[in-house]
């Protein structure tokens, strides 16, 4: 009898907390498209959603490369081009998809830069062990169980690192760290393609569809990163590229082009761009992407006073709007 007993109390327990799971699941699972770091999904789409509708005419996409690489404000400064930057450390490519088709709702996007790096990370938003991969997607809460970070107030003092929506989705660097190394460093351009990470080319191809459903010019660069990036890679996304009618930028083989000083250009020994690099890499692509792609010059609309509120805010760039 005891037995039996304590057998429905363990059945009524696991039932409870089922139900408090999949309660839990309902709350935090995005309502659209499933994405990988919740936390930074719902921090940019909120910054995002902060624009006002039809102005944002240029997203940048891409893991910290370009979280770290393209700087809406400078674009603005030079160009008076409308644009966010939705990138994120480690984001991988589910999450671009999900915050670009969140973009089209309420913007009339007409360009996605997409940095190439992000191409080489799992895009795969569930674990791979099979256990836990059920659990996840059974009770996405299992997940998620990262979203209790949304709790947490955000950072506006200016550090190592400032992330604010006054930026416009732009990671500022501040630190710079010398990269010492071989000039030639992409190595042999006759070196076979390395492919992409684990699911990386399937969602690609989702999200080169949603640029073609809506009308969205696709546009793939590769900022400056010495101890990154080389020939193997390269020859794969030129590869995608070509196949796809897609414009690939390489700028690692522009470095004399861009006058980068590897000395003061990286923040990192050569992962990412320092502020000094930023401004070299974005005012070549920022004329670039005036001369062909043509984006509208607002400078002068008060409908896009917002980035140039944002511009006096920061004093990054001066002010020319």
């Amino acid at each position: 009898m005891n037995k039996k007993k304590n057998l429905v109390k363990i059945f009524g327990f696991l039932c409870g907390l089922a139900m408090i799971l999949t309660a839990a699941s309902v709350i935090v699972r995005p309502k659209d498209n499933d994405v990988y770091n919740l936390p930074s999904y719902v921090r940019t789409l909120e910054n995002l959603n902060g624009e006002k509708e039809n102005t944002v005419d240029v997203l940048f996409a891409g893991d910290s490369e370009a979280s770290d690489g393209f700087s809406p404000l400078q674009f603005w400064s030079e160009q008076g081009i409308s644009s966010f930057n939705i990138a994120n450390p480690a984001q991988i490519l589910p999450d671009t998809y999900a915050l670009t088709a969140q973009a089209v709702k309420n913007q009339d996007v007409k360009l996605l830069v997409l940095e190439a790096s992000c191409l080489y990370l799992d895009s795969d938003i569930y674990s791979k062990d099979p256990y836990l991969r059920a659990a996840e997607k059974l009770f996405p809460i299992v997940h998620y169980h990262q979203a209790y970070r949304l709790l947490k107030p955000r950072s506006v003092s200016f550090g190592k690192v400032r992330k604010t929506d006054a930026l416009k989705g732009f990671w500022l660097k501040t630190n710079v760290r010398e990269w010492v190394g071989d000039p030639d460093y992409m190595g042999d351009p006759a070196e076979p393609a390395q492919p992409f990470g684990y699911m990386a080319g399937d969602m690609m191809e989702k999200l080169y569809a949603l640029c073609q459903e809506n009308g969205i010019e696709l546009l793939i660069v590769s900022v400056p990163a010495p101890a990154y990036w080389e020939y193997s890679k390269h020859n794969a996304v030129n590869a995608w590229a070509e196949e796809h009618g897609v414009t690939y930028i390489d700028m690692n083989q522009m470095n004399e082009e861009l006058g980068m000083d590897w000395t003061q250009d990286s923040a990192d020994g050569g992962n990412h761009l320092s502020f000094s690099g930023t401004v070299k890499v974005n005012a070549w692509l920022g004329q670039y992407i005036k001369d062909t792609y043509a984006p509208a010059d607002h400078r002068g609309d008060a409908q896009y006073d917002s980035w140039k509120d944002a511009l006096e805010e920061t004093g990054l760039y001066g002010v020319n709007s």
